[in-house]
């Protein structure tokens, strides 16, 4: 299931041109106080949600080179990368995968596997690079073995219920359909008094252990 950082607060400052191959580069550092969340999360899911110019197509006046199809049949930049410093960019990404994009707007909805993240952590988002044409995206990476179904619903136009993890557990939607939620899509359990989205029974899903369940629900 998702797992959320609810105090997050993504602050961005703009970077000169940098010499590695990525043109650009903005700063992600995680901000909070200990009365909210302290101490240190190790390779946590971190979501990156944000809509800037500068992220759109160039075709779109951003700076986004290349665009391609995600895992989960969106499109996605090809050319937006993050890794712990802007000399690694292209050279030691992180694992994120990409729930949704909007190449006109440069609206990004990203889960980013930050390896050690706590308050003042800093990433950084690369973009600009139209040598890359493939690809950078790693879903299953992102998601590691603590994690046995996560289920975006995205876009809020056609109802996807993929697993985002190696698992595989794909969801099955019966009687529901896409709407727009708080941050990306979500999925209308109302239509019907039977609508729901259902999981087969699967050897990953036999938990014998604590489990948390997460979940955005209005």
């Amino acid at each position: 299931m998702k797992k959320y950082l609810p105090f997050l607060l993504l602050g961005f400052i703009f970077f000169a041109p940098q010499a590695h191959a990525y043109t650009y580069s903005r700063s992600i550092t995680v901000t909070s106080t200990a009365s909210i969340a302290s101490g240190t999360n190790t390779n946590f899911p971190m979501l990156v949600s944000s809509t800037l110019a500068s992220w759109a197509s160039v075709s779109n006046g951003g700076h986004v080179q290349n665009l391609v199809t995600a895992p989960n049949g969106g499109q996605e930049p090809a050319d937006l990368v993050f890794a712990t410093s802007t000399a690694n960019c292209g050279v030691s990404n992180l694992n994120f995968e990409t729930e949704s994009y909007t190449s006109s707007t440069g609206a990004l909805v990203d889960w980013v596997n930050v390896p050690t993240l706590a308050t003042a952590t800093v990433i950084y988002a690369c973009y600009g690079n139209a040598a890359v044409t493939t690809d950078q995206s790693h879903p299953s990476s992102t998601w590691n073995s603590n994690y046995v179904d996560v289920l975006h619903f995205p876009n809020g136009t056609v109802l996807n219920a993929s697993d985002s993890t190696s698992n595989a557990n794909n969801g099955t939607i019966v009687s529901s359909t896409a709407i727009l939620g708080e941050i990306d899509g979500a999925a209308n359990f109302k239509t019907t008094s039977s609508s729901y989205v259902s999981v087969a029974n699967a050897a990953s899903l036999n938990v014998t252990t604590t489990v948390s369940l997460s979940a955005w629900i209005n």
